[in-house]
């Protein structure tokens, strides 16, 4: 699965809609009912990835410590805030991925 497909999935299970048309340099463009349209990815924003986990509770997900594991070692490198961006976002996309 690449980056856009998981950020889909992740916003469908944040309970966000995409607009299809709006993506700027991999961020996508997300509609909300009540804040209008706003640059959204959590792959590449702490903020997003944050409020992301919150919404779809992915801290208590039995699959997130695993998710981190893997992001940690595919990373190789120091920035643990990439691998946790990376867990929660995959976290999120299985979620979504399992939503009608």
């Amino acid at each position: 699965m690449n980056d856009r497909e998981l950020l889909e999935l992740a916003a469908k299970a944040a309970g966000y809609c995409v607009n299809p048309n709006g993506r700027t340099d991999g961020a996508f463009v997300v509609l909300s009912n009540d804040e209008g349209d706003f640059i959204w990815n959590p792959l590449t924003d702490d903020g997003d990835a944050l409020r992301l986990g919150v919404r779809v509770r992915a801290f208590g997900h039995a699959d997130f410590v695993r998710q981190l594991g893997a992001a940690r070692f595919a990373q190789q490198e120091q920035d643990d805030t990439a691998a946790y961006r990376t867990a929660i976002v995959r976290v999120a996309a299985e979620i979504g991925k399992a939503m009608p």
